[in-house]
């Protein structure tokens, strides 16, 4: 499908803003007019009551004691006589109530009836609003689910059976990020990161655990040996069964990204912001050197010249990812996870449009086990999912790990009920965030 045969939801998501900001102006404007015009004649009603309130009680003190009088001498000379004026008197005093009284009600049904015209006015421009975003939300649906449409998707053929211990929590997701080193589309390469991030929807918070790859574990079917030698043996298959039998932790679906997507993405938000020291700044411009060469571009394209604090473009933000010689492999990951953090950030501050743009560079990229519908709906869950907290841990956690030669190869060996217990309580609990 060609570019200008994609579904234009990037338009479309912003011109959804607009229309959605001006009917709801629309209604607050409507519903403010009509309190005002409420209030108003509340108010002349309030002052007509007054008004006649005070010339009926003037009335009353001033005639008060003469009519009292006359009523008197009236009653007592006409005790058994029918009194003409006083029967006219009192006709037409029911006259002039009777009258007062259809007037007061004409006003008031009047009044219902321009209320009831305003409610009903509201009630249309309401449902209008309703109308229009679930129409706009269908379209939404239907151009991201055309957007996700690029996505690579791969089945997953196992017979595996999730064991009865990996216990499945409910409002709660957990996607296995893959970072692999493949040069090329036609390559698999090697699990050069592992993180696995969950989703926590009861708690509003998104939590990246790293798994660093010396990390000496059971592999099922292939004995013990590093945790990335899962993924080289099965693929993701391999390596979802490896996390879930070691750590107890279900894993939900996967994705996948190589070099030139962790490029693409980075590139997607405009940059990274990150302070490089002046040892990362050399070895920067090292790892370039390789990604220039893949990329086609010239020696040197992109070299850092200062350290410090400084925006780093999708390919430096990669070299800066693949530092293994300066401390161990732990400051590795957390490299990985500052990328990812500052990628995330980036979006929470971009609109929906500027997030469907990123989404839209980003997706052709990826590879994941995840059906469309399925992908989707997160996808359309991601705006609410930008504002949750996010925090990080690695595994092994601090304390729970020591250096090994196992087999002729340098291993972590974990204390594994420690890093079980951490991990689930990183996920599913109050959390923990632990750094190196």
């Amino acid at each position: 499908m060609s570019r200008k045969d994609d579904f234009n939801l990037i338009d479309l998501t912003e011109n959804i803003e607009k229309s959605t900001e001006e009917l709801i102006r629309e209604v607050k404007t409507e519903s403010a007019n009509e309190r005002t015009g409420q209030n108003t004649t509340r108010s002349g009603n309030s002052q007509s009551r007054e008004l006649n309130t005070d010339m009926y009680g003037g009335s009353r003190s001033r005639n008060g004691q003469q009519s009292s009088e006359r009523y008197q001498h009236m009653e007592r000379r006409y005790e058994r006589q029918e009194n003409p004026e006083r029967k006219s008197y009192r006709e037409q005093s029911n006259r002039n109530s009777r009258a007062a009284g259809e007037e007061e009600m004409a006003k008031k049904r009047k009044g219902k009836k321009k209320s009831s015209k305003a409610e009903k006015k509201l009630k249309r421009k309401v449902i209008k609003i309703a109308v229009v975003v679930a129409v706009l939300f269908g379209l939404v649906y239907g151009g991201v689910y055309a957007m996700v449409g690029k996505v690579d998707y791969e089945t997953m053929e196992t017979d595996y059976v999730r064991p009865s211990d990996v216990e499945k929590v409910s409002g709660v997701k957990n996607i296995l990020l893959i970072g692999t080193d493949a040069r090329s589309s036609d390559e698999d390469g090697r699990s050069d990161s592992m993180i696995v991030l969950s989703i926590n929807t009861k708690k509003n918070r998104i939590v990246m655990t790293s798994i660093l790859r010396d990390s000496y574990v059971e592999i099922p079917g292939h004995g013990s040996n590093r945790i990335n030698s899962a993924y080289s043996y099965g693929q993701e298959d391999l390596l979802i069964q490896t996390i879930e039998q070691n750590f107890k932790i279900p894993i939900d679906s996967y994705v996948k990204v190589d070099f030139f997507s962790f490029i693409d993405i980075v590139d997607a938000v405009g940059g990274v912001e990150i302070d490089v020291s002046e040892e990362e700044k050399e070895w920067v411009n090292a790892y370039l050197n390789e990604t220039n060469e893949l990329l086609g571009k010239e020696f040197g394209d992109g070299y850092l010249t200062s350290a410090g604090v400084q925006t780093l473009s999708g390919k430096q933000a990669l070299s800066y990812a693949r530092i293994r010689y300066i401390g161990t492999d732990f400051q590795r990951t957390e490299r990985q996870r500052e990328i990812i953090t500052a990628v995330v950030d980036k979006a929470k501050s971009a609109g929906p449009s500027a997030i469907t743009k990123i989404m839209d560079s980003v997706m052709p990229n990826v590879k994941t086990n995840m059906k469309h519908s399925e992908l989707t709906l997160l996808v359309m869950k991601a705006l609410t999912y930008v504002g949750f907290d996010m925090e990080q841990i690695h595994i092994p956690v601090d304390g729970t790990w020591k250096n090994a030669t196992i087999s002729g190869m340098s291993v972590l060996q974990l204390d594994m009920e420690a890093n079980i217990a951490a991990f689930k309580e990183a996920v599913y609990g109050e959390g923990v965030t632990t750094t190196e």
